[in-house]
């Protein structure tokens, strides 16, 4: 049996923004209307938090610095968060995006607390223009170049951070899994996961059709697929169901800030909320509890 699972380990950049690298930086983040004209994309099985942790190495190795990201959805709002909690005094952070800060079907209260507080966290927001052309340096090289917005806003940085364009890494699929592979290179699957036309094939996560990319839905899929992978070896027809959540996200903004929506909440969650589910260490605790193993010790 084969279980087909997209990215890798979450990484937070906090991690390597560590406190002997302080940096004066400014950070500039921004999102283009069209985020896959250009054919760009993240190299192969590397996500956009492996994409934030090595850039973010190249911010601290410098001392004066001006930094851009060029992202869409929750990522540059997370980045900026990290950024101004580590270096409070040391950096300004402008956030360029194109229509409002968070993009997707999530409640306009949601962004405008988040919006709220960016503001609150001196985040500088240009909002409602894209940017005319992509930057003319590799995202991670430290070379200082402008770009400007359709507005006429220009921008200038050393270096850009890109946390956009990931495509599924469903390329490698064989003859008779290539059916299930969609044209945006999602692969199709039914209600137990498993993949469109076959038994015994499942996938999960990102690279699957079941549900939105979060890695809280492709945890409660991999338990799917375990149960339905035993009850195959055992014999059973009968299968567990896949059930889509609906809308959700969680957005820290620093270790204490952020803000969220969760399915069959009335509410928005706030930065408390946020900060214990997710902000303070990433599920990370929960990893440690689910492999059987003892934290380690705060350096």
């Amino acid at each position: 049996m084969t279980i087909s699972r997209h990215g890798g380990p979450s990484l937070r950049a906090r991690h390597w923004l560590a406190a002997e690298h302080r940096a004066e930086a400014t950070v500039l983040a921004w999102k283009i209307r069209d985020v896959t004209s250009d054919g760009d994309a993240l190299d192969e099985g590397e996500s956009d938090d492996q994409c934030h942790a090595r850039d973010a190495r190249a911010v601290g190795d410098r001392g004066a610095l001006r930094t851009a990201m060029r992202c869409q959805d929750a990522a540059p709002v997370v980045l900026a968060g990290e950024l101004r909690h580590v270096w409070p005094e040391k950096s300004k952070v402008q956030l360029v995006v194109a229509d409002e800060i968070l993009g997707g079907p999530y409640r306009p209260e949601l962004k405008a607390e988040l919006r709220r507080q960016l503001i609150e966290a001196r985040v500088e927001l240009i909002l409602g223009s894209p940017l005319r052309q992509a930057p003319p340096t590799q995202p991670g090289e430290l070379e200082t170049f402008t770009v400007t917005t359709e507005a006429g806003t220009e921008v200038t940085s050393d270096i850009w951070f890109r946390c956009y364009g990931v495509v599924p890494n469903s390329d490698y699929l064989g003859d008779a899994l290539v059916p299930a592979r969609r044209s945006d290179g999602f692969i199709e699957v039914g209600p137990t996961l498993q993949v469109a036309g076959q038994t015994t094939v499942f996938a999960i996560g990102d690279i699957s059709t079941a549900d939105s990319k979060m890695a809280g839905f492709a945890g409660h899929q991999a338990t799917i697929v375990a149960d339905n992978i035993n009850a195959l070896a055992q014999g059973r027809s009968e299968l567990a169901h896949y059930k889509p959540w609906g809308v959700a996200i969680a957005v820290p903004i620093g270790p204490n800030g952020g803000a969220g929506q969760f399915p069959g909440e009335d509410e928005i969650a706030g930065r408390e909320t946020i900060a214990e589910r997710k902000g303070r260490e990433m599920g990370v605790e929960q990893l440690w509890e689910r492999f059987g193993l003892a934290a380690p010790e705060a350096a």
